[in-house]
Parts: C-alpha cells; structure tokens; sequence
C-alpha cells in the first residue's frame, strides 16, 4: 500500500486501498476499512473504473450494516448498482439487487423489498447459484412472516431449506420455519424442525452442545409443568376432562415453540437477512 501510493498510478491506488479496506474489514476494524473504501471509490470515479467503484461502494454498503445504519447502508448499495451498470458485466446483478431488496425490507419499504428480490430470484436462478438462491428464498420469506403472511413465508423457507445444507445457516432457517408452522397451527411439521435442531446445532457449533441438549429437554420434559399452567376456563376444562387435543393446541404446543425459539435468539442464532456470496 506505502509503496502504491507513493509510486502507482491511479489504477492501482485505488485497488490497493480496496484491498486494504477488505484486510481492516476482516480485522474488524471497521472504521479504518471505511477510509479505504472510501478512498477507492474516490480513484474509481477518477479513472474511470466502474468494476472498482461497484466493489467498493458494495462493502461501504457492508460496514454501515455492520453498523447499524441501514439507510448509508442501503444508498451505498444502490450507487454499486448504478456503477456497475455502466459496465457489461451481469456475474454481479443479481447479487446487488439481492442486497438492495434486502435493505429496503430491513427498511420497512416491503414493496420495493418484494420488487428487487424478486428480480434477484430471476436472476440467480438463471446461473443456478444454489447458495445465492436459498438466501434469497430466505430473506423473502424473513418479510413475509414479519408481515404475518405465513402460508407463503413458509414456501419461501421451505425452498430455501431445498437449496442449501450448510449446517450453521439451516439451523436459523429451521427455527424460523418452526415457528411459521406454529403460528399455522402445524404441530406435527413444527416439532418435526425442533427435534433436528439440537443435532445440526451440535454439528455446526460443537462448543454449543448444552444449548442443544436444552431445547431437546424442554421438548419433552417442559410438557409436564406447562400441562398445569392452564390459561382461560376452556382449557381448565379441558385439564379436568383430559381433552390432551384442546391443551395441546392452544396452550402447550405455541408456549413450547415460542419458548425454545426465543431460547435459541438469545443464544445467538437469529434469523436475518443473508447476504451469502458478495462480490469479490
């Protein structure tokens, strides 16, 4: 980098200073990657060299959703956007509007989330990138179940789950699926998730083991404490008449799901929006 920007032309400072962006990025100083970023897109703009300017502006758009600011979040990806039109390259199209649907829908604009991601869908399945299309199934069916449109968001994972195995990304998306399945009223398909999740969670996150030996006892020994903790008259009835159905489907099952979803939230695995390939 010291000796690019003291003897290279404009060319290669401006990927030198991308490339260092990326380096403080993976050593988590994001801060300093964002002057880099910066800085490149700057060169990028003066050469011209729109592919630069596309991949920098890409990671600034990265940083400030590591940093929570989805709307320089959401500009940045859109300025790649823009650039990288300017070339005759399509490797990236869908990826950048994959990005772009997925800020608006973190944004709150749903529409505008549905329209790109849809357009990135096309796209990615047109280069039959499995990993790019799950995490686009993914994000789409995140919207829809934030939306409560729960019949299609569970297409939507149901499909993601189809096209990628990684262990470490199933186990959100299976939790998330769950749930839809609960709020479907679906015990049989919910459960079914819930008892794979302690296994893929040992699998990927070995340190984590407790954590799936936990849901797996609140899947089967929470029961008996929720079987005494009747909620409205009906199901009192329903405990002293020993209709297991009633309890089971307004009380035990959706507390149980609930329980072990918000459990595993707090342990770190969140369903959120997938950003899987980037650019590079």
């Amino acid at each position: 980098l010291v000796y690019y920007k003291e003897q290279g032309n404009a060319s290669q400072k401006g990927w030198s200073n991308y490339y260092a962006g990326r380096v403080y990025e993976e050593a988590g100083k994001l801060f300093e990657s964002g002057l880099y970023f910066l800085k490149a897109a700057e060169y990028a703009g003066e050469i011209p060299d729109p592919l630069l300017g596309m991949m920098a502006n890409y990671y600034l758009g990265e940083l400030h959703d590591k940093q929570y600011a989805f709307d320089k979040s959401l500009e940045a990806y859109k300025t790649s956007y823009a650039i990288y039109g300017q070339t005759s390259g399509e490797k990236y199209t869908g990826t950048l509007l994959h990005a772009i649907g997925s800020e608006f829908g973190i944004n709150g604009n749903r529409d505008s989330a549905y329209f790109y991601l849809e357009k990135a869908l096309e796209l990615t399945r047109e280069r039959n990138d499995s990993v790019e299309i799950a995490a686009i199934y993914n994000d789409i069916g995140l919207y829809l179940r934030e939306d409560s449109q729960y019949p299609k968001a569970k297409y939507y994972f149901q499909q993601s789950l189809s096209f990628d195995n990684d262990n470490s990304r199933m186990i959100t998306r299976k939790i998330t699926l769950a749930e839809i399945h609960a709020y479907l009223n679906e015990p049989d398909s919910a459960l079914f998730l819930l008892d794979e999740t302690p296994q893929a969670l040992c699998a990927s996150f070995p340190s984590r083991g407790a954590l799936g030996i936990m849901v797996q006892s609140v899947r089967k020994g929470g029961l008996v404490k929720l079987y005494a903790m009747p909620k409205a008259p009906l199901l009192a009835g329903a405990v002293a008449a020993g209709d297991w159905g009633v309890i089971h489907s307004f009380v035990i099952f959706p507390t149980m799901v609930v329980f072990c979803i918000n459990f595993i939230h707090c342990s770190g695995f969140v369903c959120c929006s997938e950003k899987t390939t980037g650019v590079y």
